[in-house]
């Protein structure tokens, strides 16, 4: 399929974003207001909060290219928002993908040459803060965490207190036991190994029924109160011999999921078509931006959830097809309340 050049549409959307202020500011409330009340909505709605918060980082996208006046003052909102859900949470995920990836496109709108020298040490730093963070997260996560999402206490101090002793003890930071833990707890293929080893040994496959999941994101949690949620736990429990310990999370992955349904060759030839899917869909966005150039700053919001480690099929294909129909309905309603996105 051919498409414009990314850089026109790139042009096209500087161009189409001059006099927006109005939507930066309407999507960085709903952004600031829908990832605050995130964990504290009801499982039927939690999904429709988190598409709200979202916003935050389209708000961002909106206001970069838009060289906006008001784009630092955007830019510090979403980082402080996000460095206090970190808090509250426990969990350096979303802040390590978002921040590296507004960093990815700062540096790609760069017109002089960035050097080789300014790429390591961005890399270096990068993994420097994910090895700081997996080195804290766990005991912050015993001392802060409750018996539910809803006693959850953040507590600065804490981390500030925790981070400030593993930099003070580069020993055990840098050292090959806690650099061996990292490795294990980042390297997903072992995950996807131990599903080859336990299925069909102790495990029949599950002949297909992942092609239920497909359908499973257009089933709103208010019809079907018990649909299946994401987060690993059931494809722990089935598919592998370990029993997840409720403090960190563990998933088989769509390549081990691949397995546990088809077997080897059945696997390799649904992960084909799972990537097709995905690559018809990005096509699919670049040719609407043609006409609808904004449609570009939602691309990581569409695509966030099919980039992160420890997931599965339903978590990937329903974050994508979630976050597109939302953002489609979205269009329509700011439209008709004319708010152009």
């Amino acid at each position: 399929v051919k498409t414009k050049p990314h850089a026109e549409l790139l042009d096209q959307v500087k161009a189409y974003l001059v006099c927006k202020e109005r939507t930066n500011f309407i999507l960085l409330f709903l952004g600031i207001i829908g990832s605050i009340f995130f964990d504290y909505a009801p499982i039927q709605i939690k999904a429709l909060v988190y598409l709200f918060a979202a916003c935050l980082y389209a708000s961002v996208m909106y206001t970069h290219f838009s060289d906006s006046k008001f784009k630092y003052a955007t830019l510090y909102s979403a980082l402080g928002l996000l460095l206090y859900i970190t808090v509250r949470d426990g969990m350096f995920g979303h802040m390590i993908f978002w921040v590296t990836l507004y960093v990815l496109i700062v540096i790609i709108k760069k017109e002089n040459r960035i050097g080789l020298s300014y790429k390591i040490g961005l890399v270096a730093t990068c993994f420097f803060f994910i090895i700081l963070a997996q080195s804290v997260k766990m005991e912050y996560r015993i001392k802060t965490w409750g018996d539910n999402v809803a006693t959850r206490k953040a507590d600065p101090s804490l981390m500030l207190d925790l981070m400030s002793q593993r930099l003070n003890n580069l020993d055990f930071l840098l050292g090959s036991a806690h650099l061996g833990a990292i490795y294990h707890r980042l390297n997903q293929g072992s995950l996807v190994s131990e599903t080859m080893a336990y299925m069909p040994r102790y495990e029949p496959f599950a002949d297909g029924e992942i092609l239920a999941h497909f359908l499973y994101p257009f089933i709103p949690r208010v019809i079907w109160s018990s649909k299946p949620i994401t987060g690993g736990e059931a494809n722990m429990y089935r598919f592998t011999p370990f029993i997840p310990n409720g403090i960190s999370s563990s998933n088989i992955s769509p390549f081990g999921e691949g397995y546990a349904n088809f077997g080897k060759t059945g696997g390799i030839i649904f992960q084909l078509f799972f990537g097709i899917l995905f690559n018809l869909v990005f096509l699919m966005v670049i040719r609407i931006a043609e006409t609808k150039p904004s449609l570009l700053l939602w691309l990581p919001c569409l695509f966030a959830g099919c980039l992160t480690f420890e997931t599965d099929v339903l978590s990937t294909w329903g974050s994508l097809a979630t976050m597109s129909t939302f953002v489609f309905f979205f269009w329509l309603l700011t439209k008709r309340l004319n708010i152009q996105l």
